[in-house]
């Protein structure tokens, strides 16, 4: 089997979901298959001199600046904005020359802004199979935060919101195989498009990293401990509504509870919630360390859709959780049991924050773990993958 990989980003140091999950993947796919794959670095991080560690055959190539004029025409084109990034001549040139030398069973775009060179590839190498490996439904995704942000920015959303609907309805249907997180979005996905190739994918962790016994770091107790990337629009709703409605509710009854608000990238309006009881930390070495010192943990997100690398970690390393129905989307796709407190307003939040400081949850803690282990490491996921791409994929398809 040969696989053509088109990775959304691929770093020496891997600091974001997506960077997590094609590193994890991406040496699984390279002992299973041939593989090549084309990735774009970050943007403003040189290219790398060589191919990330444990990975071969890898090209980089520079993704479109999209600052000031770039930006503009990209909002007011016709393709979601996003696409522009890598839609370019030199990326075309990259992957014709691929396409042609390595002759790919599967073509597999990992991220939706990669789907912009979907029909370049198709038209490029019929005889591909192609799989678009978009996470989540991106117009499910885009839509509630149409009715967040400034007049322009709501504007501006709603605009790629109708772009991505569009291509959702006319465009997935020439992909094989449409990949997505969560049980949710697929059916979203198949209402909206008719199509029934659309499957899950969920997200994995790393057990060598993140397991309930190891390192820890000194929290103040009972340390409630929230964790995310706190540059992102849905992790920075969640931690004001955890320091300004959730909190003050625990502090009358639980005075000396901290809040830990953990992740990198913090904007202004996180950053100034560091206090005496709030403790914003910023990036962090070792998440897990966090994970394992956290009394409960808390996920908070109320926007967005497709699962979440940290509920999957925080599972993981055995931390009792308290959660809002979005946060743990997708997770029961593969195992049925739910060893969490489900949580929407305020008061449910603080309420299960109580539970545990008053009574602690030591089975909810061990079945946490057990349910990340048994179905979410990365080796069961890149199993799956390989499996759906001999069942939906081999062999490839004319593409009209």
């Amino acid at each position: 089997m040969k696989i053509l990989y088109i990775a959304n980003e691929l770093a020496d140091q891997a600091a974001t979901a997506a960077q997590v999950r094609v590193r994890a993947l991406l040496p699984i796919l390279q002992a299973n298959a041939e593989l090549r794959v084309i990735a774009f670095p970050p943007q403003g991080v040189p290219l790398p001199e060589a191919s990330a560690s444990g990975i071969d055959n890898v090209q980089f190539v520079p993704r479109r600046d999209m600052g000031g004029p770039a930006l503009v025409r990209a909002t007011f084109c016709s393709t979601p904005r996003a696409f522009r990034r890598f839609d370019t001549p030199n990326v075309r040139a990259v992957l014709a020359k691929s396409l042609a030398e390595h002759r790919p069973d599967i073509v597999h775009f990992d991220g939706f802004a990669t789907l912009g060179l979907l029909d370049f590839v198709a038209n490029a190498s019929p005889s591909s199979a192609l799989v678009a490996h978009i996470h989540d439904a991106q117009s499910a995704r885009i839509k509630p935060f149409t009715r967040h942000g400034s007049l322009a920015a709501r504007m501006q959303t709603t605009l790629e919101y109708f772009k991505a609907l569009a291509f959702e309805k006319k465009k997935l249907d020439r992909a094989d195989l449409v990949l997505v997180d969560s049980s949710e979005d697929r059916d979203y996905l198949r209402a909206i498009t008719g199509c029934d190739h659309v499957h899950t994918l969920p997200i994995g962790f790393d057990p060598t990293v993140f397991a309930a016994t190891g390192s820890t770091v000194a929290l103040a107790q009972p340390a409630i401990v929230y964790s995310g990337s706190m540059g992102a629009k849905q992790s920075v709703d969640g931690a004001l509504f955890l320091a300004h409605e959730v909190m003050p509710l625990v502090w009358k009854k639980h005075p000396n509870a901290h809040l830990y608000i953990v992740g990198g990238g913090p904007t202004e309006d996180v950053r100034t919630l560091d206090g005496a009881k709030v403790h914003v930390t910023g990036f962090v070495d070792d998440l897990a360390a966090y994970l394992r010192a956290a009394t409960v943990y808390v996920c908070a997100l109320r926007l967005g859709s497709g699962m979440r690398t940290r509920v999957i970690e925080a599972l993981a390393c055995g931390t009792t959780m308290v959660a809002t129905p979005i946060s743990v989307r997708g997770l029961d796709e593969l195992d049925a049991r739910a060893p969490w407190i489900l949580a929407d307003t305020a008061d449910d939040f603080a309420a299960g924050i109580e539970k545990v400081l008053d009574n602690g949850a030591p089975q909810l803690a061990k079945e946490a773990s057990d349910f990340a282990f048994s179905s979410f490491a990365w080796d069961t996921i890149a199993k799956r993958l390989i499996d759906l791409y001999h069942e939906k994929c081999m062999p490839g398809r004319n593409h009209g």
